[in-house]
């Protein structure tokens, strides 16, 4: 295919798709970078020669040569999303690579990556109707606040009237309730304020974990149908990292158990934590009776698992591994997730970092 084109025509080609092509030897050599004049990620034609593949590529999708051989899988292409490295040694991506094999006899002659570079944009513009939900959550928390201002007065009026009369069973009842709106408030604004948080913060997991429970309880389905089973490691150390990096990856998963839950049916939620050395196990386990629906392609068993360089090569229908991707990504977490049609697992590990 290449021969048809002269060097001008394939750069041509190759700048007005917005992509790069790197051809490399049978022992990974980088001997050639187009379009010419155009540098790679802050490589450059004259610097080709220092490019490292095991550097620069395989250790940024945590693969060694033989795991990215085996992508090929007796074909002579490979199509997926790959991490890279730059020239300031950052991980990049993850961009769309393709990679085209030829081979002499049974051997590599050499190897062709034509690699996509999705430039970021300097700004997102969200669709009007996820425009009005981002304004209307930037306004919670202050909102949620002035709340629990009135809300705590009420409370001390009903506890005097309550010291009052005893014997009421109306303040009583009346106090009851108003534990329970302040407890689900203070629940919200935990969540939304942790979540707001972009830098890595000290973390308790287990009270993480307990506040997404309660979060998740305002679903009807998961309060009235999922049976839950809470053991936590009391000696849990905790850990530096982003709230987001964890409630994001359990709201995911809820959300694909839903998409194979049945109305009618009661589900057992098993959850247990634990720590290794320098790192912490959280274990998220459901029984029940599972059913695919008929619009998600999707076969048991199911099974995702990876650090966030793998999971952007994975593809699940149901479940969003880019977001996966983005949140491991924050914590250098590894993740697992399997299902069967009696039994659905997640599994997050994650470094404390101190």
């Amino acid at each position: 295919m290449m021969n048809q084109y002269n060097p001008s025509h394939l750069d041509s080609l190759l700048k007005f798709s917005n992509m790069h092509l790197l051809i490399f030897s049978s022992r990974w050599k980088l001997l050639e970078l187009h379009p010419n004049h155009r540098s790679f990620l802050g490589w450059e034609e004259t610097d080709i020669s220092a490019f490292e593949f095991q550097h620069s590529f395989l250790e940024c999708n945590r693969m060694n040569l033989e795991e990215f051989l085996g992508h090929f899988q007796q074909r002579n292409f490979v199509s997926r999303n790959y991490y890279w490295r730059n020239t300031a040694n950052e991980i990049v991506g993850p961009f769309e690579t393709y990679f085209r094999m030829k081979k002499e006899k049974g051997l590599i002659s050499n190897v062709m990556a034509f690699v996509r570079l999705t430039e970021r944009p300097k700004w997102i513009e969200f669709p009007p109707d996820v425009k009005q939900k981002i304004f209307l959550s930037e306004l919670l928390p202050e909102l949620i606040h002035q709340i629990l201002n009135p809300l705590g007065s009420m409370i001390g009026q009903i506890e005097l009237l309550q010291r009052k009369s005893p014997e009421s069973a109306e303040y009583k009842q009346l106090l009851k309730l108003s534990h329970q709106l302040k407890s689900i408030l203070q629940n919200l604004t935990y969540k939304i304020t942790h979540e707001r948080e972009n830098q890595l913060i000290e973390i308790n997991v287990n009270q993480l974990i307990q506040e997404e429970i309660k979060f998740l309880n305002t679903d009807s389905f998961f309060k009235q149908q999922v049976d839950k089973n809470l053991k936590f490691n009391s000696d849990l150390p905790k850990c530096f990292t982003s709230y987001i990096s964890l409630s994001g990856i359990i709201n995911e998963f809820y959300q694909f158990f839903k998409k194979l839950s049945k109305e009618d049916q009661i589900y057992v939620l098993q959850v247990e934590t634990n720590s290794e050395k320098d790192n912490i196990d959280i274990y998220f386990n459901i029984l029940g009776d599972f059913q695919i629906p008929d619009d998600l392609n999707l076969r048991f068993p199911v099974q995702l698992q990876g650090y966030a360089t793998q999971l952007t090569q994975q593809e699940i229908a149901g479940i969003d591994t880019v977001f996966l991707s983005y949140c491991l990504k924050k914590n250098n977490g590894y993740l697992e997730i399997t299902g069967r049609r009696e039994l659905l697992n997640l599994h997050i590990n994650i470094p404390c970092k101190g």
